[in-house]
């Protein structure tokens, strides 16, 4: 039989179960909740810190010049990366309170790309909403790779987890149309003359910034932590996402074709010839950093979030058959047909699939 020999033979959740074996566990009561949600929850009482980390590697999550012939920027990169984190606090019903940032710069980085970073991570913070939440320290190094990391901490009185959703409840989405930074990804990626960067107009400016400049719906997690049974942000495409939040609860989700068409037709309408095919992107396509949740049938939807599905038992599943039910029998079905949760973008893949 032949072994898995490099982090290219697996997927990302293979090598984050391979060192969850061997890492030292923390003390009895010092960690709420640990490896498998967007953030760690620490500490005793009643309101818990949360804890979150999230890194982007030159060449892999963002290029210096894209085939399209647009230049990533710092603050495109100081935006994301805020972003990003922030959105983890976020699906866990949090609100961000301070980041820590580790830069780690090849020799010849222009000091004004550095700066052009810190103010990406401003804009981010101003815009986006980020009122409580500020740079508290980090750390610098030389490095033979442009690399940035963040670690951002967060408080949330009433913490919401992926393990929570029931049959009954109500599958909830909140932010903008999924599939929108798949599209600005596709344009970015493009060699075709028509989508030189030199020639955007106003419409494939807001198609790349959607990639580039993603806009999680911060704030809408704490509002309605309370009314929810289960929450998570869609990082790695709507189908991947949802496969992890129903694993993680057992249970069966059922999306309504109907909601994910008209989530198909607002994205065609958004981004016009760069879309492709809408509903695929829409299910699977990455980096929205939008909301995707659960709550009580009986209970109004939250201020915000959309239905876009119902909870099922995993006991109800006909017709799935157990590669694509998952564990404990949990799947994503749209409609009546069953869909695996392995599409999206996973960070050890060959190549981007989000």
């Amino acid at each position: 039989m032949n072994l898995p020999q490099t982090v290219s033979d697996v997927d990302e959740s293979s090598i984050i179960s391979l060192l969850n074996r061997h890492y030292p566990q923390p003390t009895a009561g010092a960690v709420k909740c640990g490896i498998g949600d967007d953030a760690a929850i620490l500490g005793p009482g009643e309101g818990k810190q949360l804890v979150t980390v999230d890194t982007l590697v030159h060449g892999r999550d963002f290029l210096d010049s894209w085939p399209c012939g647009y230049r990533t920027t710092g603050a495109d990169v100081g935006w994301k990366s805020a972003a990003q984190n922030l959105s983890d606090i976020n699906a866990m019903g949090g609100v961000p309170l301070a980041g820590f940032v580790t830069l780690s710069l090849p020799p010849q980085t222009p000091l004004a790309w550095v700066e052009a970073y810190a103010e990406g991570v401003a804009a981010a913070a101003h815009q986006l909403g980020a009122t409580t939440f500020g740079v508290a320290g980090g750390d610098l190094s030389s490095s033979a790779e442009l690399q940035v990391g963040m670690t951002v901490i967060g408080q949330a009185s009433h913490p919401v987890l992926r393990g929570g959703a029931r049959p009954g409840d109500r599958v909830l989405l909140a932010g903008s149309t999924p599939g929108m930074a798949h599209v600005g990804l596709s344009l970015l990626l493009s060699t075709d003359q028509a989508d030189v960067a030199e020639g955007w107009d106003a419409a494939a400016t807001a198609v790349a910034a959607a990639q580039l400049r993603p806009r999680p719906p911060l704030g809408t997690g704490a509002a309605a932590a309370e009314r929810l049974t289960s929450l998570m942000d869609v990082s790695d495409g709507l189908m991947r996402d949802a496969a992890r939040l129903a694993a993680s609860s057992s249970v069966v989700l059922r999306l309504d074709r109907d909601a994910l068409e008209r989530e198909a037709t607002d994205l065609a309408a958004w981004g016009g010839r760069h879309v492709r095919d809408a509903l695929r992107a829409v299910l699977y396509g990455g980096e929205d950093f939008g909301l995707l949740g659960t709550s009580p049938s009986e209970l109004p939807v939250p201020e915000g979030f959309r239905q876009i599905g119902v909870v099922v038992p995993a006991d109800a599943k006909e017709g799935l058959n157990p590669a694509e039910a998952g564990p404990a029998g949990s799947g994503v079905w749209l409609g009546d047909q069953p869909l695996s949760g392995a599409a999206g973008f996973d960070h050890f893949a060959p190549s981007r699939s989000d």
